[in-house]
């Protein structure tokens, strides 16, 4: 449990906080003094366009663990898709999270990486791509990774962080507003050449989760590159948390359940991982309710959406035990650009929200079911 932690004034401006970030570089987030919220660094890194904003505009609230035991921490933690909750005796964040994984030596730490199902595309960089390029990629494909490559090698990886740590950042150039903005003397039209990490951490897929483990615990990191193999340093994939969380979920229901989701490509990683959790909360109640034990959910593209930031999806979500079978479907739309929607209708448009609204409906025609057959 965290008891030591960084905490500043939620009234602090970005521009005077950066000036205190020098020797933070493995950091992840900040509690503010309240301790009821924090700060992700990433949140910082990629959606702040102004110096003299305040931090309280990006806070999150911190999600409260009665229970002081770290296996219940962990899930909670799961549950909650933050990086750090707040317990009764101090904080538990992905740290904790990652040791208490290892401590219950759950069976999936001994499989090689190459045999969990892979289900997110890896995007890089090139060392000449701009930092304002990778700075969208981090915000429109949701990942906390990038790395940098040569014909396919790995040579480097990007973080957001290293968005505002790089001395670049620390010659006062923080006190300009055109620091942030897309104007031509803004150190965002540099080259990334600037600014990646030219040592990346990596690890070959044939390894086991458990050494990746390791090396997140050893480095303090939310993910790591993986090669295809220890001599030939070309891109396999990008392991993280997520994928440990994910595979928690999965060992844990196994037994109960099976849960397909079919067209994951459509979606972002961290949609993927929502949707992922609202459809086990929901197989949790089901199997409790009734027999049936399999649920697919199939995800297709409706029109031709290259080129805009529009999305329209249909999902289908199949329940079944053998021949029994419900059915619920539900076309959505989204939009990766927030000022394109009127703040009633960012709800609707919330492909995960959505997603769970559809859940929510089968769970209550299971329940139906269950009353007339009583």
């Amino acid at each position: 449990m965290l008891t030591n932690y960084y905490k500043i004034n939620e009234e602090s401006t970005v521009g005077n906080f950066l000036k205190e970030i020098n020797d933070k570089k493995n950091s992840r987030y900040i509690i503010l003094e309240d301790e009821k919220s924090y700060v992700e660094f990433k949140e910082i890194a990629l959606n702040v366009k102004d110096v003299n904003e305040k931090l309280k505009t990006l806070k999150r609230p911190l999600s409260y663990c009665e229970s002081a035991n770290p296996n219940d921490c962990l899930y909670q933690l799961i549950e909650s898709g933050d990086l750090v909750i707040k317990t009764n005796t101090g904080l538990f964040d992905l740290n904790d999270a990652y040791s208490q994984i290892k401590t219950e030596n759950f069976e999936f730490l001994e499989k090689s990486i190459q045999e969990i199902d892979s289900r997110h595309e890896v995007f890089a960089l090139n060392e000449n791509d701009k930092i304002s390029s990778a700075k969208s990629l981090f915000k429109e494909k949701k990942t906390n990774l990038l790395p940098v490559i040569e014909n396919l090698k790995i040579i480097g990886e990007l973080r957001p962080i290293d968005l505002l740590v790089n001395e670049l950042f620390k010659s006062g150039n923080h006190e300009k507003s055109s620091y942030y903005t897309e104007k031509q003397d803004s150190v965002l039209n540099l080259p990334i050449s600037n600014i990646y990490n030219h040592k990346p951490l990596t690890i070959c897929k044939t390894e086991n989760i458990k050494q990746a483990l390791e090396l997140m615990i050893e480095k303090s990191l939310p993910s790591i590159i993986v090669t295809q193999s220890k001599e030939n340093k070309d891109i396999y994939s990008v392991f993280s948390y997520k994928d440990l969380f994910r595979l928690i979920r999965e060992e844990n229901q196994k037994d109960l359940y099976t849960l397909e989701i079919v067209g994951s490509k459509n979606l972002y990683e961290d949609e993927h991982e929502l949707i992922d959790i609202y459809a086990r909360r929901t197989m949790a109640k089901i199997v409790k309710l009734s027999d049936y034990d399999n649920l697919k959910i199939t995800i297709k593209t409706i029109g031709n959406t290259t080129g805009t930031h529009l999305r329209k999806m249909d999902f289908k979500f199949l329940l079944s035990k053998g021949n029994h079978i419900l059915t619920i479907e539900k076309e959505v739309h989204s939009s990766i650009v927030d000022e394109d929607l009127h703040s009633h209708q960012k709800e609707n448009w919330n492909i995960p929200k959505m997603a769970q609204e559809a859940l929510k409906n089968l769970e209550k025609m299971v329940k139906n079911e269950f009353q007339k057959n009583k």
